[in-house]
């Protein structure tokens, strides 16, 4: 929730700026996240002996 926030926020204070870069911003926020849920659930899956 604090990152919809903060981007909302950062949308309405930085519109000029935030437009050159709106694409790599973009693809950014898409690809960490899935990114982090594509390794979380191969953690998951994993059926070896955990690390900890």
């Amino acid at each position: 929730m604090g990152a919809v926030v903060l981007g909302a926020g950062a949308a309405l204070m930085l519109p000029e700026w935030l437009r050159a870069h709106a694409l790599p911003l973009l693809a950014g926020g898409a690809l960490v996240p899935a990114l982090g849920m594509t390794l979380k659930v191969r953690l998951d899956r994993w059926d070896g002996p955990h690390l900890w």
